[in-house]
């Protein structure tokens, strides 16, 4: 689903992103069944009431700060391989030139680009 969205634009409407959220959410139903199942199967009925609420209570906060620690990593990792993609750009690395003014050279013959 993540490469049908490879084209997205800010024209793109409900009947665009259906199909794509459909394939990544459907999974999910898969997913989800077996971790309650894992945490809640073993319970007596009459504790089962309150490990469902504190379940779903704690889902949502776990999933916050799950999304935080991947962004943190996410953000980490950019950030390193920016630097070190950085360090290599320089005037002395002729391969890294040649390849910039390839990309310039490239990018002046487009239509409508400023010379």
């Amino acid at each position: 689903s993540m490469w049908s969205f490879s084209a997205i634009t800010s024209q793109w409407g409900a009947a665009e992103l259906l199909i794509p959220q459909l394939f990544r959410g459907f999974p999910q139903v898969f997913a989800v069944a077996p971790s309650v199942n894992l945490g809640l199967g073993s319970l007596p009925p009459e504790r089962l009431k309150y490990a469902s609420g504190l379940f779903n209570t704690l889902r949502n906060p776990g999933g916050a700060v799950g999304i935080a620690i991947c962004g943190a990593i996410l953000n980490d990792r950019t950030n390193f391989h920016f630097l070190t993609i950085a360090s290599h750009l320089t005037p002395q690395n002729e391969a890294a030139m040649r390849l910039v003014d390839n990309v310039a050279l490239r990018y002046g013959q487009l239509p409508g680009a400023v010379a």
